[in-house]
Parts: C-alpha cells; structure tokens; sequence
C-alpha cells in the first residue's frame, strides 16, 4: 500500500503521514489508531495465520498401530501421511474407528482419507468449506508442507460479518 492510499484512508495528506514516517511530527493518539485501524484493515486474512507448525506426520509404509500410539499420546486426531516429503492423505481417528481391531499389520496407505491441500496465502474464508468436508487442511508453501489447519486453530480467530468489521 503506498502513502497516499493509507493517507487517503485516515483522511490526512501524502506529505503529512510521510512526516510521521520519518518523525518529523509527533502524531496525536487518536490519529495514530486511525492508522492503525485502516493497516488492520487492509491486512490480507491468510490461512498462514491460523495454521499450526507442529505437525506429527506419517509415512508410507508405517503401520497404523504404531501412528494410533503416536497420535493418542500427543492428543492429534489426524496426521498426514506422506511419501518422500508430498503428503499423500490423512489417517483419522474417524478412519481408525471405524476399522475393525485387530490392524496388526495395517499400513497408513491403506487405512488414509483423501487429504485437502491450499496455498499458504488462500483467504481464510475458503477454508471454512473444506473443513466441512475434511477433519484439516493441509497448508503449503511453494509445494512444501508448511502447517495444518482444523477446526480447533479456527475456533476464536472468526471473522466478523460484514458491516460490522
């Protein structure tokens, strides 16, 4: 955003905001918040923001059990599952349940869902439906799994409708 865009948006000139860039004035409180008001904005509302880093990952060949282990004591209730660093689908405690004990020797190929995939910058509001038909959404940076996304890193970050931002 150039200057006279934000000065534009806060209702002062070009060369006044410039001044406050270089400190040269000593803005008043309240014009300062409107600065900020109109940054916050303009703030683009990417999935990136809501992603979690940590993320346990399985990969093919790895047996179901041992993941099951692995996912209860970290308290996850999915993991992707990936094949030479590319995620390839999701083992799901939904999936888990609803195969029957024992899966002894079951591997995480043959027991995965199919796995939701964005760009790290994909708008939060494109989000929403693919967390009605996928437990996450996997978040990727230039085709590198970079975080995930599920109804639990939403939940408190909601927007508010429009006309009342």
């Amino acid at each position: 955003m150039s200057q006279t865009q934000l000065a534009s948006m806060v209702g002062i000139s070009q060369s006044h905001l410039a001044k406050i860039e270089k400190m040269k004035v000593n803005p008043s409180y309240s014009l300062v918040a409107r600065i900020f008001d109109a940054l916050e904005r303009t703030q683009k509302d990417e999935c990136w923001q809501y992603m979690s880093k940590d993320i346990l990952s399985a990969h093919k060949g790895d047996e179901v059990k041992d993941i099951e282990l692995e996912m209860k004591k970290r308290g996850y209730s999915q993991v992707p599952v990936l094949d030479q660093g590319q995620p390839i689908g999701m083992l799901t405690e939904r999936r888990i349940l609803e195969m029957k004990k024992p899966y002894d020797k079951l591997l995480v190929e043959d027991a995965m869902e199919e796995v939701a995939r964005v760009p790290k910058e994909t708008n939060y509001s494109s989000i929403i439906p693919l967390l009605k038909q996928f437990q996450a959404v996997l978040v990727q940076d230039k085709g590198k799994m970079v975080g995930i996304i599920t109804n639990t890193d939403l939940i408190g970050h909601r927007k508010k409708p429009r006309g009342q931002e």
